[in-house]
């Protein structure tokens, strides 16, 4: 049938018209054979395109149009809109997702943040805890210790067996807000403590003791009025023009002050403004299809040329290094040593006048140079089911041939492998990596090699392997390090990690040399948030308060603990093991 109102034909079944949105009535009429033009208009009959409610009748005269027409009409119009705004929202979406509107460089842009996203993410099943958050909460907790088990006595003709049991232990406790720090540095062997050194802060006080060297008794000092001791203790410069009572901090403030600050917003607006430039000065082209060889794997790959010109990237690193001048190199040093108590003007005669200095330029001007050389940046990027699966570089440089080949994916899974290889002429750096990367079935596994290469032949060589099963309940950590097969190290234990925390227990870890173990370790390693100082620490005797006579009596005391310390360890020390060494 045709509609009522503008004329064109519809289906018999239609409820409005699709091309003007009327409201079709049951008793529309069946669509007709249009009269050829200049035929006679008979009763009832029309010309094609109109409506017979609106067209001029037999005499001329005019129908009236229904009542209700006007009415639906509208009605219709905004029906029939949108139905017709779905279908182009419909259509688009379509033509996004097949790529009909997907430009080259769309294409590529794309694919390498599927690439980032997916490395991003392939070892987030590990579980191990965000190192970055938990140091930025200044409230962490670490310990480090290491022993002895055993070493090869044939490599030096000597036993060494008495040696098992020889160590270091390493332990910092630091919480900012709560304003205390606590720490120990100690070596042992076996059941006997060779020395320990312990070391807190509490708030302004700064404090220190020994077993072996002060007895056990703690010392401190008021690190707030250190200049006004300094003055008691007759140790004033002759430069009467530096103020040595004012000098004195408190570590938790200074540590605050001179922490790093967050990025000027001049800075980083207009690293953004250049770094728009650049991409929208980037020209990607489609060159077709190519088979490509990645990490041992033929793949059926879309190759697209991408340059970025040579000017453009000048630009860039013109806006970089004026992003750069935004910063001031020496406001670290002001802060600090304005915290320690100095005042300007001291603060002026120590550090050097650097206005009007660019501290980044030749830096920037070395690298502008270097662009020069090399023209515009010519790349070959290759995808492959949506990921970026090669990127190939190579130019002819001053009678030398440069080539740089990136090649991801490959196998199975695209994570699991990776190569880069960097050549001039016949020297040639190849870093290759296979492996288990996005712990696949529960285990997480790596093998890397690092060669370099002359002529051919293999000058250098590294090689890691590494495995991590998070769920063994033992043993499900393991790390082996060789180096040109004539060094290696080997390590097994335990890696347990959390939320915010990490404890590496290895049992064993294995020193080679020439296929022969040279001594075997035990290590463990824990950080976490802040559980309390683990140290014990007694009050302190402050230094602050002493006299140069009392000062003098400390000194010959530590010398007294000194060589107490010195016999324990003669007595300590077997002696046939004495005798090796001297």
């Amino acid at each position: 049938m045709v509609c009522v109102q503008c004329g064109k034909e519809i289906s018999d079944v239609a409820k409005f018209c699709p091309h003007c949105g009327a409201v079709i009535s049951a008793s529309a009429p069946k669509a007709e054979t249009a009269p050829t033009q200049g035929s006679a208009a008979g009763t009832g009959s029309y010309s094609y395109g109109s409506s017979p409610a609106y067209s001029a009748g037999v005499g001329g005269r005019t129908p009236t149009p229904p009542e209700d027409t006007e009415k639906h009409g509208k009605k219709g119009l905004f029906i029939g809109g949108a139905v017709a705004a779905v279908a182009v929202v419909a259509a688009v979406v379509f033509m996004l997702v097949s790529g009909v509107f997907s430009s080259p460089k769309g294409r590529v842009e794309a694919a390498f943040a599927k690439t980032m996203s997916a490395f991003s993410k392939a070892g987030e099943g590990m579980g191990l805890p965000n190192m970055a958050e938990l140091t930025q909460s200044k409230s962490v907790s670490q310990s480090f210790s290491m022993e002895l088990n055993s070493v090869n006595s044939e490599l030096v003709g000597y036993d060494l067996s008495s040696l098992q049991g020889l160590g270091l232990r390493v332990s910092t406790d630091y919480n900012q807000k709560g304003r205390t720090l606590g720490g120990e540095l100690a070596a042992f062997w076996g059941d006997n403590e060779i020395f320990s050194f312990l070391m807190a802060a509490n708030d302004n006080v700064l404090s220190f003791a020994s077993p072996q060297f002060t007895g056990g008794d703690a010392y401190g000092l008021d690190t707030e009025t250190i200049g006004k001791a300094m003055v008691r203790w007759g140790m004033a410069p002759e430069d009467e023009s530096i103020d040595v009572s004012s000098i004195g901090f408190n570590i938790f403030d200074l540590a605050e002050e001179t922490a790093p600050s967050k990025q000027p917003e001049e800075m980083e607006q207009k690293l953004k403004e250049a770094a728009k430039k650049l991409d929208a000065a980037i020209k990607v082209e489609k060159a077709g299809k190519k088979t490509i060889e990645v990490n041992g794997n033929s793949l059926n790959a879309a190759k697209y040329l991408v340059t970025i010109p040579e000017q453009a990237m000048e630009v860039y690193i013109d806006a970089l290094s004026d992003a750069m001048a935004l910063v001031d190199s020496q406001e670290q040093s002001r802060k600090f040593l304005r915290g320690i108590g100095l005042d300007e003007d001291t603060i002026g005669d120590i550090l050097p006048d650097m206005s009007g200095m660019d501290p980044y330029g030749e830096m920037f001007d070395a690298l502008k140079q270097v662009l020069r050389e090399m023209g515009d940046l010519e790349l070959e990027v290759y995808l492959n089911d949506g990921y970026v699966c090669a990127v190939e570089y190579s130019k002819e440089q001053n009678g030398s041939r440069l080539e740089l080949g990136l090649y991801l994916g490959g196998g199975d899974n695209y994570v699991d492998d990776f190569s880069l290889r960097f050549a001039v002429d016949d020297e040639e750096v190849l870093i290759e990596s296979t492996g288990n990367h996005g712990g696949k079935d529960g285990v997480f596994t790596d093998a890397t090699t690092i060669r370099a290469r002359s002529g051919g032949s293999t000058q250098f060589r590294i090689s890691s392997n590494f495995s991590y099963e998070p769920k063994a309940k033992a043993d499900n950590f393991e790390w082996r390090l060789n180096l040109n097969n004539m060094a290696s190290v080997k390590m097994a234990g335990q890696l347990t990690a959390g939320k915010d925390s990490l404890d590496l227990q290895l049992d064993d870890v294995s020193l080679m040399t020439a296929g022969m173990e040279i001594c075997s370790l035990s290590m463990d390693y824990h950080v976490g948030p802040f559980d309390g100082v683990a140290v014990f620490q007694p009050n302190p005797t402050l230094l602050g308060d002493m006299d140069l006579y009392d000062l003098e009596s400390l000194y010959y005391d530590i010398e007294y603990y000194a060589m107490e310390w010195q016999y324990d360890m003669l007595a300590l020390i077997p002696e046939d093991l004495f005798w090796a060494f001297y």
